[in-house]
């Protein structure tokens, strides 16, 4: 797990040794304990079991992933990921590209068919895990495989034989591919914040002003400019004049609303003492306190 970075749990109160003691017996109770759903097989792949079920599961499978990755425990990870590609992965039918939502243990599929939130899920692990430890080749080329699925998602179909995973008219994703209604618990746009904290991560954590809540408005302006284009907007170029109005109307829209405003915001309720229990809140009491 390495070097921890102040968290939230620390800046409520709780100890460094509390917080990695706490997630040091997590893992433990999941993948390693008596009680653990983690197993490996023959082959040296790794399953998470349903054990209301008894069988293996996309969705669980994808949630294991990304606590792997979110623990740095890329062993773990590439053995989840391989498991899944054997025995998840169809590569024909219907539903090619996308991965059977229930599988025995032994690998015989249960179904014929996905479940969207493990192939949301996937991809953002995946997106995570080559961001941290870079592509491997084959199966473990991480980014490739992102894209892969992101683009079966979305372009399934198109050719006559199939379904995407997102409607093409309202955007909003399927509960199955071949149905037209949806799930509240797979719209993920929390997943938006990943894009959002690069500026932070960039500097570690430790710098938080004015201009790096610009940098993060910005991206998410940036991510969803070209979310729309893609899938709202098909059909317009980047580089024609709707194209490039669009993106800097976003980008713009991105860095005063998301940026310049909530900074102020930000600092009109740290005035107010309600933010003196985390960090950067009484960074920033202190400062005026300084200065007053």
């Amino acid at each position: 797990m390495g070097h921890m970075e102040t968290s939230l749990f620390e800046q409520c109160g709780y100890s460094r040794e509390a917080i990695q003691a706490r997630l040091e017996r997590n893992w433990y109770e999941m993948f390693e304990g008596p009680d653990k759903i983690y197993w490996e097989n023959d082959e040296g792949l790794g399953y998470v079991m349903d054990t209301g079920n008894h069988d293996v599961r996309t969705e669980g499978m994808s949630y294991a992933m990304m606590i792997a990755v979110q623990y740095g425990r890329k062993d773990v990870f590439d053995k989840l990921w391989g498991w899944v590609m054997k025995y998840m992965f169809m590569t024909e039918g219907l539903h090619q590209g996308y991965f059977v939502w229930s599988v025995d243990p032994s690998g015989v599929p249960n179904a014929d068919g996905p479940a969207p939130d493990g192939e949301e899920y996937f991809a953002m692990d995946l997106f995570l895990a080559s961001a941290r430890w870079g592509d491997g080749e084959g199966v473990y080329e991480y980014s490739r495989h992102v894209r892969s699925i992101l683009h079966t998602c979305v372009h399934q179909g198109e050719d006559g034989e199939g379904y995407p995973m997102w409607n093409p008219e309202n955007h909003l994703i399927k509960f199955i591919p071949e149905t037209e209604w949806t799930d509240p618990s797979y719209h993920l746009p929390h997943f938006y914040e990943v894009f959002a904290e690069l500026p932070f991560a960039l500097t570690r954590y430790r710098v938080f002003n004015l201009p790096i809540s610009m940098a993060s408005g910005a991206l998410v302006a940036l991510e969803y400019g070209v979310y729309l284009m893609l899938f709202r907007y098909r059909g317009v170029s980047f580089l024609s004049p709707r194209g490039v109005i669009h993106m800097i109307s976003e980008l713009v829209g991105g860095v005063l609303i998301a940026g310049v405003m909530s900074w102020y915001l930000y600092r009109a309720i740290a005035a107010t003492g309600a933010l003196d229990r985390f960090a950067s809140g009484r960074a920033l009491r202190d400062d005026a306190d300084r200065r007053g």
